[in-house]
């Protein structure tokens, strides 16, 4: 878990935040064959976090094919606070 969170941490305190696309290649037994970053977030830190949730979370629930799946993730690590 502190793999995910430390860079997370990091990308808090710089005040940063981002949007990617990612696809991901689903094996037919649920396993991950591929992560691909489409289109970046703009921040590399963002991108490896991203990449590292989505192997944690995997295995996923087995397809009868391999598939492919899209993800689109926003990621705002920053603390915003309303203006007065």
């Amino acid at each position: 878990q502190d793999v995910v969170l430390q860079p997370l941490r990091f990308a808090k305190e710089q005040k940063i935040y981002g949007k990617l696309r990612m696809t991901v290649s689903i094996k037919a037994d649920g396993s991950i064959e591929k992560l691909e970053i489409n289109q970046s977030s703009g921040y590399k830190v963002l991108d490896e976090a991203a990449k590292r949730i989505v192997s944690l979370s995997a295995p996923f629930a087995a397809v009868k094919l391999p598939a492919e799946m899209p993800v689109i993730a926003s990621m705002n690590c920053s603390s915003r606070r309303g203006s007065s």
